[in-house]
């Protein structure tokens, strides 16, 4: 079957047409076609090649490939098999539960719905489940919009302990043609039988390059070539993650967090300050300001506004958030290194002061103790009044990132005791994300001292976003002086990064 975008009458659905059951029958077919081809592009490995040392996984041949399936546009294609923490089958029913797979993937996806249920497959293994699903799909470049899908997922059960998830993308109600496209793509999935499974992954999309501005461009199309990748890492760390909260691990690894309940808690906080920081990286909705980079490679910033409830206050809070692009030139690791310590906060934090943080407690998340962890870290202002952060920083071969929310303590208590942190306050999260300049692989096992870091070269793509709460005020002339305090703030720290790093 061909799934090229809007050029099959088997692959649309409006509003008056055939019965439910008659489109159950096309959205089954269209599945296990999707599926077919999935296992084709699993096999056939003369499809696949490596284009360059910094693509960890393969992309697809175009020529092989548009000789046995025919294409319109740009497609994107990567591949890449890892080895993840999980069991086959709890890993099938986390896929084929929206909200899971979106809790999965949280710097990935940042909205997760499924629509309908046609069927919900066997009991035993969920064979046959076919599912319609709605999703949005982050991409942290400046005023690219995310990327929005309706999907079909389809699950089989290939033998006894090789599960394959199929996604292919379907034109719901009139969905516009020249919308991002999902061939058919997903991911098989072997029980490795000692709660591990290896994991086969494709993403597989075609896209119109008209909406690629020029200079990002070949940022993507690189970004691209280790997009399997990305989903393997995410999924690799959010399982071990799910791994740190167990009985066991805290007895055999962990003092600071006593009890399973209280690291469950510090990590469902953790996993929710990522989610709304990715989610704020959105560039294209609400945009008060926009500050044009210029020729002195100042940042590109981005101002954003939006209404909150406080349930603490009972009134509406406004948040300001600033989201800036910036280059800088150093290696991504360095820069990594040099965000994520804590007894050097302050050379890029206008506003900390000079004491070194205090670790009070924090939770590591697979061998790299040292920057893959979950931390509350007690500063000084330059008031010399004590603040409190969550904080999670991670490091992988294709990117890093350093997210931080300020706590009050009677949270942190609470969270640590084992309260239910979802009547806790809403978290209000900045950060930084980091990848290399190019879209490429970064060294993850470079030296991790700063003074030696700092003559390593390279550059980085630096994305920070910094968030203020106020009192939700109506005068224009009160909400312009807070842009300018955001701004400046935001002009500071990448500055001060600049300085220490660069000079």
């Amino acid at each position: 079957m061909n799934f090229s975008k809007g050029s099959s009458a088997d692959n649309k659905a409006h509003h008056g047409g055939a019965n439910d059951n008659e489109e159950c029958t096309r959205m089954l077919e269209i599945a296990t076609s999707s599926m077919k081809e999935l296992i084709v592009l699993m096999e056939t490995k003369s499809l696949w090649t490596k284009p360059s040392d910094d693509v960890v996984g393969f992309v697809l041949v175009p020529e092989r490939y548009e000789n046995m399936f025919p294409r319109e546009n740009h497609i994107e294609s990567s591949k890449d098999s890892k080895v993840v923490p999980i069991g086959g089958l709890e890993l099938v029913e986390m896929l084929l539960d929206s909200e899971k797979w979106a809790n999965l993937f949280p710097t990935i996806v940042s909205e997760a719905k499924t629509l309908k249920v046609f069927d919900v497959g066997s009991y035993l293994n969920r064979n046959g489940t076919l599912q319609l699903m709605y999703a949005k799909i982050h991409i942290f470049l400046p005023q690219m919009a995310e990327r929005g899908f309706y999907f079909l997922r389809y699950c089989e059960q290939i033998d006894s302990v090789t599960w394959g998830i199929a996604d292919v993308s379907f034109s719901f109600f009139g969905t516009l043609v020249d919308t991002p496209w999902r061939h058919p793509s997903g991911c098989m999935i072997r029980d490795m039988s000692d709660g591990t499974s290896m994991v086969t992954w494709i993403e597989h999309v075609e896209v119109d390059d008209r909406v690629h501005r020029n200079n990002v461009c070949s940022f993507i199309r690189k970004c691209a070539s280790n997009e399997a990748t990305k989903w393997l890492l995410a999924l690799q760390r959010k399982c071990q993650k799910n791994i740190c909260t167990s009985i066991d691990y805290v007895a055999r690894h962990h003092k600071d967090i006593k009890t399973s309940e209280g690291r469950k808690n510090v990590m469902k906080l953790s996993n929710e300050m990522v989610q709304n920081f990715c989610r704020v990286l959105n560039t294209q909705s609400s945009v008060l300001h926009i500050f044009e980079e210029n020729n002195n490679n100042e940042p590109l910033i981005f101002i954003r506004q939006r209404t909150i409830l406080s349930q603490s206050q009972r009134r509406n809070l406004m948040v300001l958030t600033c989201v800036a692009y910036a280059w800088i030139s150093v290696s991504p690791h360095t820069l990594f290194y040099f965000l994520n310590d804590d007894n050097t906060r302050h050379r890029w934090d206008p506003i900390a002061s000079s004491t070194p943080g205090h670790n009070i407690a924090h939770i590591s998340i697979g061998a790299n103790d040292a920057c893959n962890r979950v931390s509350i870290i007690q500063t000084l202002n330059k008031r010399e009044n004590i603040i409190l952060y969550l904080k999670e920083s991670c490091i992988d071969i294709l990117g890093a990132y350093v997210i931080y929310a300020p706590i009050i303590q009677s949270q942190v208590k609470r969270a640590l005791s084992g309260v239910d942190s979802s009547t806790m306050p809403m978290i209000i999260p900045s950060g930084f994300m980091i990848s290399s300049h190019d879209g490429g692989t970064i060294n993850v096992e470079a030296s991790s001292n700063i003074e030696n870091a700092t003559s390593s070269r390279g550059k980085s793509l630096l994305t920070m976003a910094f968030q203020m709460v106020y009192v939700q005020v109506e005068p224009t002339i009160q909400r312009t002086e807070h842009v300018v305090n955001i701004t400046r703030h935001t002009l500071s720290t990448i500055q001060n990064i600049k300085v220490a790093l660069e000079s």
